[in-house]
This record gives C-alpha cells, sequence and structure tokens, in this order.
C-alpha cells in the first residue's frame, strides 16, 4: 500500500525501496505480500515501449503519432516504405512485411521528469508520398512497430444485417 502510494506521488524510487524491503524482508512462503511486491518492482525496472499511429492520412496531411515508454532513453526511428502486397502470414501484422525501403530514419533522445517515471508524447510525421509503410521505433533492446497509409481513395461502407454497401472516392 505505501510503494502503491509513492508510486501515485511519481516518486518511484522510493516505491522501489519499500518493494525490495518487502521481497528481502520475507519470505515467499510465510507472506502473501511478497510477490506482489517482487511483481510491482519488476514492472517499474522493466523497459516498456509502445507507438500507435492513425494508419490513415490523405496527402497534405500528417499522421498523427502517439508514443509511450519507461526507462528508454534514446531512440532510433525508422520509415519504411512496404509493398502491401507481399505480406506474409498475417497481413494485418506489421511482422508480416520484412524488408522494404528506408525512406526517412531519425534519432531523439527521451526524457522523463523522475528516475523510473513513464513517458509519452503525441507528435504528427509528414509522409513522403502516397504508399503504405511501417514506422518503427528502437531503443534499449525493444522495438514497437505500426503502420502509416497515406491514399487519396476513400471508402464508406453502409451496412446491415443483410447487405453492405461500398462507396469508393
Amino acid at each position: 500500500l505505501l510503494g502503491q502510494q509513492r508510486e501515485g506521488r511519481e516518486k518511484y524510487a522510493d516505491a522501489l525501496s519499500i518493494y525490495d524491503g518487502i521481497v528481502k524482508r520475507f519470505s515467499s512462503t510465510t507472506s502473501n505480500r511478497h510477490g506482489d511486491a517482487r511483481s510491482a518492482a519488476d514492472n517499474i525496472r522493466r523497459p516498456t515501449l509502445s507507438l500507435s499511429a492513425y494508419q490513415v492520412t490523405l496527402p497534405g496531411l500528417k499522421l498523427p503519432v502517439s508514443l509511450s515508454w519507461r526507462n528508454v532513453k534514446q531512440l532510433t526511428w525508422k520509415l519504411r516504405r512496404v509493398d502491401p502486397f507481399l505480406g506474409k502470414g498475417y497481413p494485418d501484422s506489421t511482422d508480416a512485411y520484412q524488408g522494404g525501403a528506408v525512406e526517412k530514419t531519425w534519432s531523439e533522445t527521451l526524457e522523463v521528469k523522475t528516475a523510473y517515471a513513464p513517458g509519452s508524447r503525441n507528435f504528427e510525421l509528414e509522409l513522403p508520398s502516397p504508399g503504405l509503410f511501417i514506422l518503427e521505433a528502437s531503443g534499449d533492446g525493444l522495438t514497437a512497430r505500426d503502420f502509416a497509409l497515406q491514399s487519396q481513395i476513400a471508402v464508406v461502407t453502409k451496412s446491415d444485417r443483410k447487405q453492405v454497401q461500398v462507396f469508393v472516392s
């Protein structure tokens, strides 16, 4: 409970001290809080990285991107163009598309207010031209990917139980 209060106040080093004290002092066989404290400490220490792109944008508009991380200091970004017809396996997974021409790369340093604190930010990315891309962020042994599609085609569907109408422009 004290560790959770410290986390809620963004005092992650203090929370770790409390969790580590519980793990050292009590045995997993004699305390039902030992496992909880170990798990909470692991969650604070574990690096995480998550990336989400809006996925579809029109030419001339920027793609909204959301990034969240914990315990990652340096990121390397890649924007790769992929052929939508060359996906292997599940075509809705970025893992289905290997290779692809790298259109753009850049690096950045991520900052947080305190040690072990999670961070997040939103930004807009300009895609170089229409097509399917995979946006990839890598750092501290972690990689996050998402699709980015720029298309001039708009599709609207209207459906009920018996039929589907599709409008394409």
